[in-house]
């Protein structure tokens, strides 16, 4: 199946797939329309419609793994105070940050300025994914296109 994908995309045959799983569509599609209720709510090249719709980043931070019982608070405290940001999740070693309109080079700047102050050990920034923004859409009823 997927040589006849490859074979369409080395000959520009356009063709229409339909599915549920955007990972599916991530690694299959160079275009990709979303439907809700029987209408396109949005059509794009998959990137574009990350940056669009996509705005919302997630921040992982794991503290070194020799501190034990680490106050989060003054991490939060400060990043709250450079940029919007809210606290997704938590355990003993590791708070997850969601965070909105900000660009990821500003966000790896900002990181990589407090690693040492706030002992940070890790950490990953990723785009909201295709799935998170296909229910995100589903989920809203603006007519967007």
């Amino acid at each position: 199946m997927r040589q006849i994908f490859e074979c369409a995309l080395n000959n520009d045959i356009t063709m229409v797939l339909t599915s549920h799983s955007m990972d599916e569509c991530e690694i299959l599609c160079s275009r990709l329309g979303i439907m809700s209720q029987g209408q396109f709510i949005c059509l794009g090249n998959i990137q574009d419609l990350k940056n669009e719709f996509g705005n919302i980043y997630t921040i992982d931070i794991k503290i070194n793994s020799n501190i034990i019982n680490y106050n989060f608070q003054d991490l939060y405290l400060f990043l709250k105070s450079q940029i919007q940001i809210q606290i997704s999740n938590q355990t003993e070693s590791t708070i997850i940050f969601q965070v909105e309109n900000v660009s990821p080079a500003k966000l790896f700047h900002l990181i990589e300025s407090i690693k040492s102050q706030f002992h940070i050990e890790t950490y990953s920034i990723q785009q909201m994914t295709l799935e998170q923004i296909f229910i995100s859409l589903q989920n809203s009823n603006n007519q967007i296109i």
